[in-house]
């Protein structure tokens, strides 16, 4: 069985202002000093972007439209005497944040032995997962962004800081897309197996001795890299 499953970003709740109309939003509210040349030096550059036609809608920059993928395949037989079942299944479900995903793969096998007497019962299971975490970072940074500004320079490179003025002081404005260019990879792996065994034998009529065991693993990793 194959089953997908389309994953679409919303953002029909954020109502933004464009470049041109933030920055006149900022010159009304007095954001800029006309009588300061250090502040009219920032408007003017603010200014040169928007005419130049910079309009960066920060949001859609890290996200996606993502499908997500779950794959199962079964199969079970055997006699009175003895029984399978066997099932195998893998999900990929990627996120909408770029880079970001799951994946999840599973195996489990099962038998039965019945005869007189005695029965015997035994299940394997192994099991892994893995996950990526995004390396555009949180979501929040992007919605912090002005339009007028432009992610990259005239040579198409990611600026890593996009200006170091807010206006009222000197505070660093970093890009927010930048470390997703430079290699930064952050992930987990996450491994499981099981395995159990239960023995009935039937002495009379009504006393029967059991027993069971059962035997796990876990093995967790998670790295982070950057090239």
């Amino acid at each position: 069985m194959v089953a997908s499953r389309f994953r679409v970003p919303d953002l029909t709740d954020y109502k933004l202002m464009n470049a041109k109309e933030k920055l006149q939003m900022e010159w009304d509210a007095g954001v800029y000093d006309p009588t300061s040349a250090q502040s009219m030096n920032v408007y003017n550059r603010l200014l040169r972007n928007v005419l130049a036609g910079v309009d960066t809608y920060w949001l859609s920059k890290p996200l996606r439209t993502a499908i997500a993928h779950r794959h199962t395949l079964t199969a079970a037989g055997g006699t009175e005497v003895f029984r399978y079942s066997l099932s195998v299944n893998a999900t990929s479900t990627p996120g909408v944040m770029k880079g970001s995903s799951q994946g999840l793969k599973s195996l489990n096998f099962s038998m039965s032995y019945r005869k007189e007497e005695l029965s015997v019962g035994a299940n394997i299971n192994l099991a892994g997962s893995n996950g990526y975490n995004s390396p555009y970072g949180s979501f929040s940074e992007y919605t912090r962004v002005n339009p007028y500004y432009r992610p990259t320079n005239d040579y198409g490179e990611y600026l890593r800081q996009l200006d170091n003025h807010t206006g009222s002081g000197s505070v660093p404005i970093s890009n927010p897309l930048y470390n997703a260019h430079v290699g930064i990879k952050d992930f987990s792996s996450n491994t499981n197996i099981s395995a159990g065994l239960n023995l009935e034998y039937r002495l009379w009529k009504n006393l029967r001795m059991t027993g069971n065991s059962l035997c796990t693993w876990n093995g967790t990793h998670g790295t982070i890299l950057a090239s």
